[in-house]
C-alpha cells in the first residue's frame, strides 16, 4: 500500500531536482517539458493505480 503513495513523492522530488537544474541553466522550455512530463507520468501511475485497486 506504501508504494501507492511513494512512487508520485518520488516522482516530485526528481522534478523538483530535474527543473531547478534547467532553471539553473537558464533553459525555461526544457524546465517546462520537464515538469509537464511528470504530471503526465504522475497521472498515469495514479490512474493506473485506481484502476487496479
Amino acid at each position: 500500500m506504501i508504494v501507492i503513495f511513494m512512487v508520485p513523492l518520488a516522482m516530485s522530488h526528481a522534478t523538483t531536482v530535474r527543473v531547478g537544474q534547467w532553471i539553473g541553466k537558464r533553459n525555461c522550455q526544457a524546465a517546462k517539458q520537464a515538469g509537464y512530463l511528470s504530471l503526465g507520468l504522475s497521472g498515469f501511475f495514479m490512474a493506473i493505480t485506481a484502476i487496479a485497486l
